[in-house]
């Protein structure tokens, strides 16, 4: 009898662990919690969601989200730029990040850089965090951000290009006197700008921001040629005119500089505010301008980034 137990015993350690390895297995649920990290002797929080099944997904895609300045938090942001939807079909992981004193120090005197914040260190810190955490596709690091968010995704696109494939920026250029004279990364980066010809806040010819932070911004065009010079990319735009779907008084035009592995985009929103394209959040035409509604810009720069890999 007693050389049948050992088998048997062997059988039901197999079975057992064959059910645990099936627990192990299973998707969970998406999360979203707060975080904190430390960096510069500041406890910096973001918002990171974890899309549904994100325990059996490999090199995921990591996008950021930059809220903008003056009441700018992660919540505000998320309310108008929803990334979950989009992270759960296509399973990449979004954070949604905290500035000091609810802005960025994307060159410009705000008050994160009148207190003296390197943004740049946090993210640099933030993405380590992230790719120690989780497992990232370091290839595939994107941040997109609006107005004083966007100036510093542009920021980040210049002075962290060893970690950014690419950045995307609404209502925004690249501050004009410090960082676009000194921008100068070490690898392509491709980029995006989304920006109204009417918008009050920033400039779309260029020029000094009287309302808000304040400071000097470089003009749509300056800011996009940049970028095309420095990844080397076709001066000739392929140039289109997105269909006027929603007869709302803007129009716009897409310019695509672009190469086998790196694009720089620029649209022109004529008639555009200083808004998030379809973006979810409330509507103040009189104090922001017009929300054009003719393209949904979340799901544009998200298309943009997954063409936008890195090798």
């Amino acid at each position: 009898m007693r050389f049948y137990i050992i088998p048997l015993l062997l059988l039901s350690v197999l079975l057992a662990c064959g059910n645990n390895t099936s627990v192990e297995l299973e998707a969970k649920e998406a999360e979203q919690t707060t975080e904190t990290i430390q960096v510069d002797g500041r406890a910096r929080t973001y918002v990171q969601y974890l899309p549904k099944g994100w325990n059996l997904e490999t090199a995921m895609p990591l996008v950021f989200a930059l809220h903008g300045g003056s009441v700018g938090n992660p919540k505000n942001m998320m309310n108008n730029v929803d990334l979950r939807e989009l992270a759960d079909s296509d399973k990449f992981i979004a954070v949604y990040p905290a500035g000091v004193a609810s802005n960025w120090n994307d060159g410009r005197p705000t008050d994160a850089n009148l207190l003296g914040v390197n943004d740049v260190v946090f993210f640099s810190a933030l993405i380590d965090k992230m790719v120690s955490n989780f497992d990232i596709d370091t290839g595939a690091v994107f941040v997109t951000g609006v107005s004083n968010g966007g100036f510093m995704a542009s920021r980040l696109g210049c002075e962290l290009s060893d970690k950014i494939a690419a950045f995307a920026t609404v209502s925004a250029t690249i501050e004009a006197n410090d960082i676009f004279p000194s921008c100068n990364p070490s690898n392509n980066v491709s980029g995006l700008y989304i920006h109204g010809t009417l918008d009050t806040f920033v400039p779309f010819e260029g020029g000094e921001m009287v309302k808000g932070d304040g400071g000097f911004a470089v003009s749509h065009s300056n800011a996009v040629t940049k970028w095309v010079s420095l990844n080397g990319v076709s001066s000739s735009p392929v140039i289109t005119t997105l269909p006027d779907v929603a007869n709302d008084g803007t129009t716009i035009t897409k310019s695509v500089y672009s190469n086998s592995s790196v694009e720089v985009i620029g649209y022109v929103i004529e008639n555009g505010g200083h808004t998030w394209p379809q973006g979810t959040g409330p509507n103040y035409p009189n104090l922001v301008g017009i929300k054009s509604m003719d393209m949904n810009a979340t799901e544009v720069i998200w298309e943009f980034f997954k063409r936008n890999k890195r090798g």
